[in-house]
Order: structure tokens, then C-alpha cells, then sequence
């Protein structure tokens, strides 16, 4: 089975661009940038959510980074994390978590079975069970031909939508803490999306 890489294909550089019309293109192109984002989010965390139903997703509990970033994990589609006012199953919710999510930080040390997080300026408890560390920026596409690149998609598929294509000198990637029959979420730069787990490897 092939790897799931994009043939670079050549740059037609026999067009221009006509005057006055540089400025609207490029928020055109900018604008179409942050549309395919969004829609690539949604789907991500659709197919998520449809991983976490069907008990085929995969999951990493990894120890917890004292002020690091850190993504919900091992809860059900049709459940939230609550973040609590104290390190107690019985205390009050300050807010609640969907499944997937990343960008929740923690701000101290973690207890035993809890840590501090803040999310969206909500400050309180999480249970470490369920979230997992984003790793530092330290991996880069390998195993592919200077000739390719490397897909980034929406969902863990073939078929699923193309978000960007990776050269095969790419580096500063951050993984998630999400696999699913060889397929790996990643972060680079503002997008996040699925590459092929083996055509990553920490330099």
C-alpha cells in the first residue's frame, strides 16, 4: 500500500495577476484559508467524536507538563470533562470541556488524580485521567521522497479532505494526543489535521 503522499506538482507561473487586483485576491486567498480551517475543525472533531462512539480511538494518558498545553481525552462523544473549583469529584462545576479539545493549559502543579487548568479564563480542576500533554514542536516528516509531500487531512482517511501538503524537509511539528489505525493528529503552525503516523519521527 502506497504512503499516503502528494506527487509535488509544478507551479504554473504563466499567469498574472492584473493590476488593482493583488489586494482583493490575497484576502480572497486569506479568507478561503481561515474557511478551510474551520470546516477542517469540524470535521476532526466529528470524526472524533464518532472514534470515541465506536471505542476504535486511541487515546495517550501521557504525564502532565507543569504550565503546559494539554487536550481532552477518554470521554465520550455524548460526554463533557467538568472543570471543578476544587480537587474533588463533589465540588462545584466551573465550566465543562467537549471532548477533543485542545488549548486548555495547566497553571501549577498537578495532585495525584488532579490539575490546575484554565481554559477561555475559566481557572479550576480537571481530572488527569482525562486530559494528555501536546508535545513540544520537535518532529518532522520522514520516509518521504524529496519528490513528495506529505498529506495533512481533516480526518483520519484517504478520502477525507486535503487541508495542506507537507514537504518532505518539514519540521516544528507538535503531535496530539490522538491515534487511530495509523493515523496521527498533528499541529503545525495554525492548522491542525491527520497525517500517517510512520512518516513522522522526532529529530
Amino acid at each position: 500500500m502506497r504512503a499516503e503522499c502528494i506527487p509535488a506538482e509544478a507551479e504554473d507561473c504563466s499567469r498574472r495577476d492584473a493590476p488593482g487586483l493583488a489586494n482583493p485576491m490575497k484576502n480572497f486567498t486569506a479568507a478561503l484559508k481561515d474557511a478551510v480551517r474551520l470546516v477542517a475543525k469540524n470535521i476532526a472533531v466529528r470524526a472524533l467524536c464518532c472514534a470515541l462512539s465506536l471505542g476504535s480511538f486511541s487515546a495517550s494518558a501521557k504525564n502532565v507538563v507543569p504550565t503546559g498545553e494539554v487536550c481532552v481525552i477518554n470521554v465520550r462523544a455524548d460526554d463533557k470533562l467538568n472543570v471543578r473549583t476544587h480537587p474533588d469529584a463533589n465540588s462545584a462545576v466551573v465550566t465543562s470541556i467537549s471532548p477533543a479539545e485542545c488549548g486548555v493549559i495547566i497553571t501549577g502543579q498537578c495532585q495525584p488524580y488532579w490539575c490546575p487548568v484554565e481554559i477561555n479564563s475559566a481557572s479550576g480542576w480537571a481530572n488527569r485521567r482525562f486530559i494528555s500533554t501536546v508535545s513540544p514542536a520537535r518532529y518532522c516528516v520522514s520516509g518521504v521522497a524529496s519528490y513528495d509531500k506529505l498529506a495533512m487531512r481533516a480526518a483520519p482517511s484517504v478520502h477525507a479532505l486535503l487541508l495542506v501538503e507537507l514537504p518532505s524537509y518539514q519540521c516544528n511539528i507538535s503531535l496530539l494526543p490522538f491515534s487511530i489505525s495509523g493515523w496521527q493528529k498533528i499541529r503545525l503552525d495554525d492548522w491542525e489535521g491527520w497525517v500517517t503516523r510512520r512518516h513522522l519521527s522526532l529529530r
